[in-house]
This record gives structure tokens, C-alpha cells and sequence, in this order.
């Protein structure tokens, strides 16, 4: 997810896919928040925040941002978690197994990937 903007904010495609690794399967395949959307979830902290510290404008326009990405992305889906998206726990081996069995990978995932990416897009424009 991130790749798709990583030229935008002056990253390689090579350092974005390394970066965002272990956001993959809801966190290092663990079933928690949905790699898509913390992939998402980066592409504003580059769009909105600063390196500088402290809570001030950029930093509460990043904040901002993403409580909105994280509602609107659960109004459509109902959970920001892989393991209610996907309906297994990929935490486990047998639910893995399910979910490899089952084709959610290949299905469901690109469409959490590209909503995520959209929502993303939209939220980067609104600034």
C-alpha cells in the first residue's frame, strides 16, 4: 500500500515495500490491525506530520487525518482488525491454513488494499 505513494514522498518503491513488512497480515501475520490500513496510516504521517516534536498543527492535521481514515474504513467494512475482515485468525495455524484454503488472501485483501489506498488519495487531496 505504501509503494503506491512512495515516489510522492521522496521514498524508493524498494524502501516503502521494506519499511511496511511487518504490517503484513495484521501485523507480522498476528491477525491485529489490517496491513492495508497501516499502510495507509504512514502514507499521512508522510502527507500531514513533521519531524519536529510536540502535538502542534501537523502533528494533530496527521491525527485528524487518520481518525477519519480509521472511521470511514470501518463504516465500509465494519473492523479495521484482518482477523474480523478476513472472518479466520491468521494467528493460527489452522486459521492461516483456512484462509490460504479459501482464497481470502487473493480476494479480500486487494480490496482492503485498494479502499485503503483510495481513502488514503482522498484524505492526502483534502489537505
Amino acid at each position: 500500500m505504501l509503494g503506491g505513494f512512495a515516489e510522492r514522498y521522496g521514498m524508493s518503491l524498494e524502501n516503502a515495500v521494506r519499511s511496511a513488512c511487518g504490517f503484513g497480515g495484521g501485523v507480522a501475520g498476528t491477525g491485529q490491525t489490517c496491513g492495508a490500513v497501516n499502510g495507509a496510516l504512514m502514507v499521512l504521517g508522510l502527507a500531514h506530520a513533521t519531524s519536529e516534536p510536540g502535538f502542534g498543527p501537523p502533528r494533530q492535521a496527521a491525527y485528524a487525518a487518520t481518525r477519519t481514515l480509521l472511521d470511514r474504513f470501518r463504516e465500509r467494512h465494519g473492523s479495521i482488525s484482518c482477523r474480523e475482515l478476513l472472518g479466520v485468525d491468521i494467528g493460527t495455524i489452522e486459521g492461516r491454513e483456512r484462509a490460504m484454503r479459501e482464497g481470502l488472501f487473493a480476494t479480500r485483501c486487494p480490496v482492503f488494499v485498494r479502499e485503503a489506498a483510495e481513502l488514503a488519495a482522498e484524505l492526502v487531496r483534502a489537505r
